[in-house]
């Protein structure tokens, strides 16, 4: 016998049963919403990496906290499969980014073999995001902060932030900002990072439509759909 095989199997924590049941209900839920073409918000990302750090631990109140909580929001999750599968391919594939949203309502969309597109979608990929700073209430930043318009995409929070509702907004733009530029506070790294996110247009500073991935758009059903900007700009409306 391998005396170290005989330790390492030792060494094997026993499965909680609380985490194990949890986890049951999570895979029966994500096998209904494939039969519905929909994901849940148990497989995102780093939702589905704290779920498996914790269950890797046997830490039952933290895996116990997150299940509670996602599944409140899974509830209420509209995303289709597409889109959700997206969404975890840009996670995976830009963590070299800074990842952010901004969710606005751009009002009602017209639909072109399946693609959405109006006027004002039409300017944030042509002519770059505004970001006025506080003018909503009378001050003007010379040099606004990202935070004033746009939202982390990381960790729990970020996709709460994603899907949950704003305004009733029925578009959310993601975007993706370079780690040299940009800190996890969606703060400038220095006094020039600002001049190579922001472009001027007359006393407006807009964010760069080069930094921007795509947009989840809600449909007439309900369902939140990802668009890259590519296929957006196919059916952009011509200003």
């Amino acid at each position: 016998m391998d005396i170290r095989k005989l330790f390492r199997k030792n060494k094997e924590v026993k499965p909680d049963s609380r985490i194990v049941e949890c986890r049951e209900e999570i895979n029966e839920r994500i096998r209904k919403a494939i039969s519905e073409d929909r994901f849940t918000f148990f497989e995102l990302y780093e939702i589905r990496d704290i779920l498996d750090k914790a269950e890797k631990t046997n830490d039952f109140e933290k895996y116990k906290f997150f299940y509670d909580v996602t599944m409140q929001w899974d509830k209420v999750c509209k995303l289709s499969r597409d889109a959700g599968e997206m969404i975890n391919n840009i996670c995976e594939n830009n963590k070299d980014k800074i990842l952010a949203i901004h969710r606005t309502f751009l009002g009602e969309m017209d639909f072109d073999n399946n693609i959405p597109s109006n006027v004002n979608l039409s300017s944030i990929l042509n002519d770059g995001l505004i970001n006025n700073g506080h003018g909503m209430q009378g001050g003007f930043s010379k040099v606004p902060e990202l935070s004033l318009t746009t939202s982390p995409l990381s960790g729990f929070g970020g996709f709460i932030n994603m899907i949950g509702n704003y305004k009733n907004n029925n578009v959310t733009v993601i975007l993706a900002f370079p780690k040299e530029e940009v800190d996890e506070d969606l703060s400038f790294i220095n006094e020039d990072s600002s001049n190579k996110i922001y472009i001027k247009n007359g006393n407006l500073n807009m964010i760069n439509p080069s930094y921007i991935l795509g947009a989840l758009i809600r449909n007439d059903s309900g369902i939140v759909e990802y668009y890259p900007k590519e296929v957006l700009l196919s059916k952009s409306i011509k200003l």
